[in-house]
């Protein structure tokens, strides 16, 4: 606010005396001559700009005075109240006005508004000469308060529609007089919008199924900053944190393969199988596979960042050349994507019937009418031997086979 002082003269002190002289009548008129009082000087003040540190808004000038009645050229020293502020002036007309900046009059003048403060003072011999002072306001700088920043979380309470909501409320001071609230209005921010009402109240809300959000990895953060105004311009920045969780990727493809005993292997006598497997859903650069070979129970799998992966198991090892018939092994093998979140591929191993070598007697002779142990039976008698990859085969089916002369019992 600037404080400008503007000066206006009166003439208020003069007296005429009547005297009746023998039989006619004689005026004779002793006057006192008004003083003329002029200024010289004017000025202005800033709020804020407080030369002393006194927090008043001063200002200072010089009156003069020119009276033809002797001794009368002078002022009343005096300190004069105003409205808004006072003025004291000296004997010789120096004065200085001071106005404190606090007073709420003075904080609530808007731009270019303007109060005016009246002080009369006198010179010696009564004469009254006003001092005006204009009191100019400037716009106030608003001060904000309350809730500057808000929150959200991916994935973390979204609403109905699938938004990620935080609110709060700001509240501003300060300013000049209706000036203490703000402009209604939705803002658009980089990856949401906020809404304020009129008394400071703000909501804001952020797609949580976005690209940039669903693309943060756990603890990672997105910064949006809206901007909302008081009603008289002043501007104030609201910020909000977005903040990242890790993802849970989804696995597709081929998740399992099999091979058969002795079918089909390669020139190194391993049995083969390939897939694909894909992976999406997780976070931003995190839809890759972490490259390498895993080991298991029966053979290995590689894979690379694409997720084509290629198994391999010995076709000689005892465990798949011990299978049965349609008998099964299974094989499990964990893989994972970039952010370490482990998938299994299955393998199924399928036996096939493996066929025995079988050795020994396999031929025999009797003479008739030799009866060693004279049961009317002419016996004979051998061993055979039985080898079978496959586990629990290398056995024969005990029991008694019907020829055409005669019958062989043979143990398991």
């Amino acid at each position: 606010m600037s404080l400008h002082m503007s000066a206006c003269t009166s003439s208020e002190d003069s007296n005429a005396v009547t005297e009746n002289i023998g039989s006619g009548v004689t005026t004779n008129t002793d006057a006192n001559h008004a003083a003329i009082i002029t200024d010289t000087n004017s000025g202005n003040v800033t709020v804020g700009v407080d030369a002393n540190g006194d927090k008043l808004l001063e200002i200072s000038g010089k009156l003069t005075i020119t009276d033809s009645d002797a001794g009368e050229a002078a002022f009343i020293a005096e300190t004069v109240t105003g409205t808004y502020g006072s003025l004291t002036i000296d004997a010789d007309g120096n004065w200085n006005y001071a106005a404190t900046n606090s007073q709420g009059a003075i904080q609530d003048l808007a731009t270019t508004d303007t109060l005016t403060d009246s002080l009369v003072v006198s010179s010696v011999d009564g004469t009254t000469h006003t001092v005006s002072m204009t009191i100019t306001g400037v716009d106030d700088i608003p001060v904000f308060s309350g809730d500057s920043s808000g929150s959200i979380t991916e994935d973390l309470n979204p609403d109905s529609t699938n938004r990620l909501t935080t609110s709060g409320k700001l509240t501003v001071t300060g300013g000049d007089a209706g000036e203490a609230v703000f402009i209604a209005s939705t803002i658009p921010g980089t990856f949401g919008s906020l809404t304020i009402d009129a008394d400071g109240n703000w909501g804001y809300a952020a797609a949580n199924s976005q690209g940039p959000i669903q693309g943060l990895v756990a603890t990672a953060t997105l910064t949006d900053s809206l901007v909302v105004s008081s009603v008289d311009g002043t501007q104030h920045t609201v910020v909000v944190t977005i903040t990242g969780v890790d993802d849970i990727p989804v696995f597709s493809g081929d998740s399992s393969g099999s091979i058969s005993e002795d079918i089909n292997p390669d020139s190194t006598n391993n049995l083969t199988t390939s897939g694909k497997l894909a992976v999406t859903g997780g976070d931003a650069g995190e839809a890759v596979f972490t490259a390498k070979t895993v080991t298991s129970t029966y053979g290995s799998l590689t894979i690379d960042a694409a997720g084509n992966w290629s198994y391999a198991a010995g076709n000689s090892q005892s465990a798949i050349q011990g299978l049965a018939g349609g008998a099964t092994l299974t094989d499990n093998l964990s893989v994972s994507s970039i952010d370490g979140t482990e998938h299994t591929v299955v393998m199924t191993i399928t036996g096939m019937d493996d066929i025995p070598v079988i050795a020994g007697v396999d031929s025999g002779s009797v003479t008739e009418d030799v009866d060693p142990d004279g049961d009317t039976l002419l016996e004979t008698s051998g061993k055979l031997t039985i080898t079978d990859s496959d586990a629990g085969e290398a056995a024969f089916i005990a029991g008694s086979i019907t020829g055409t002369f005669g019958s062989l019992t043979i143990s398991a």
